[in-house]
């Protein structure tokens, strides 16, 4: 597999699980771009893989939106360590998706560490 084959099937996989991490926090595509402060077009893009490096900071506002631990879609994107200031910027609806991916089922929540755990 040449470098470039694997790079977009490494994009395609990052927007399926977001896709998926989304639907698992029960947030519509619109209400998740409203919630991290980022255009629900640009989210999008990004869960179809038209967007195939979004910023981190666009991704550490989803992990907390989503409720999930920090640094794991970061991972998933291929980024190392996240700089620890960028860690700390949470965007003002962190209790609120923390919130829902607490309220998922049993078998929910297992999809999604199956989902984060099958990229590292």
């Amino acid at each position: 597999m040449t470098k470039s084959k694997h790079l977009d099937t490494q994009h395609r996989i990052l927007a399926e699980n977001l896709r998926g991490c989304r639907y698992l926090a029960g947030l519509s595509l619109r209400e998740a771009a409203e919630e991290i402060g980022y255009s629900h077009a640009y989210l999008a893009k990004v869960e179809l893989a038209q967007i195939s490096n979004p910023s981190k900071d666009f991704l550490v506002r989803l992990e907390a939106c989503y409720g999930l631990p920090k640094s794991s879609i970061l991972r998933m994107a291929g980024y190392g360590r996240t700089r620890k200031g960028l860690a700390e910027k949470k965007p003002k609806a962190t209790a609120l998706g923390s919130k829902r991916i607490r309220d998922l089922t049993p078998m929910q929540r297992w999809a999604v560490r199956r989902a984060l755990d099958f990229v590292h």
